[in-house]
């Protein structure tokens, strides 16, 4: 039988490695479910997990009391647009709270390969259509308002050493509130493999710095990117 954990929010950009996290933290003894987006609502019946829908509330009383009303679940997850941004920038200081990021660019290419121009899925912020920047340009933002959030640079991780691995993920743990689990942090590292994870050649691009390239394929979104540069750069830096 589950116990039950204090609740925790898990906050990531597109692309970035949030069905690993997720799929490693739903494993764990006091991890109840996880309350989402409807748009996960069919990969979750795909792969059995124990799930809710998160409620379209217009209220801050309301938003805190998914947390209390839905005890069943206690981890919590918020892509960009964050339909409440300030009401996340409330509670990344009072709730646990832990991030994945990559390098924009590659997740902006991912992002291209995965949604081709004309295809790409409709997004909005305070009521304007967005793209896949200004939604980093949301999160990088939002990340401003706690100085105790736990990040986890997934592309630089990867290519670490196991027992790097293994350090971070134990951490990971930590931060939450969640018990140590040797086994389910030793079975993870062993098996790490990105979830979701497509190749393609445009990959090649950003491994061998084809700049040229990158910008012809990123069009407008390269553009917009090297305008936040100077606001996403220092963020980005403090985890390599």
């Amino acid at each position: 039988m589950r116990t039950r954990s204090k609740p925790i929010l898990f906050i990531t950009p597109h692309h970035v490695g949030t069905w690993f996290f997720l799929n490693f933290l739903l494993k764990h003894k006091q991890i109840g479910g996880f309350c989402c987006h409807s748009r996960f609502e069919r990969l979750n019946k795909k792969r059995g997990t124990s799930y809710s829908k998160l409620p379209r509330v217009g209220g801050f009383k309301q938003k805190a009391e998914i947390i209390s009303i839905n005890s069943d679940y206690n981890l919590y997850h918020a892509h960009p647009p964050y339909e409440y941004s300030e009401y996340l920038h409330m509670l990344v200081n009072f709730v646990p709270t832990f991030v994945a990021i990559r390098d924009p660019l590659i997740a902006l290419i991912s992002h291209i390969k995965r949604y081709p121009p004309g295809t790409d899925k409709q997004f909005r912020v305070r009521g304007q259509q967005a793209n896949e920047v200004e939604l980093w340009k949301v999160f990088v933002r939002t990340m401003q308002y706690s100085s105790d959030i736990f990040t986890i640079p997934m592309d630089l991780l990867t290519k670490n050493t196991d027992v790097i691995k293994t350090e971070k993920l134990t951490l990971l743990l930590k931060h939450c509130g969640l018990d140590s689990d040797n086994l389910l942090v030793f079975e993870t590292v062993q098996s790490w493999a990105p979830v979701n994870c497509l190749e393609y050649p445009e990959k090649e691009y950003y491994y061998n710095k084809d700049m040229e390239r990158i910008e012809k394929f990123l069009g407008p979104l390269w553009t917009q990117l090297r305008n936040l540069e100077n606001e996403f750069r220092p963020y980005l830096e403090r985890f390599g």
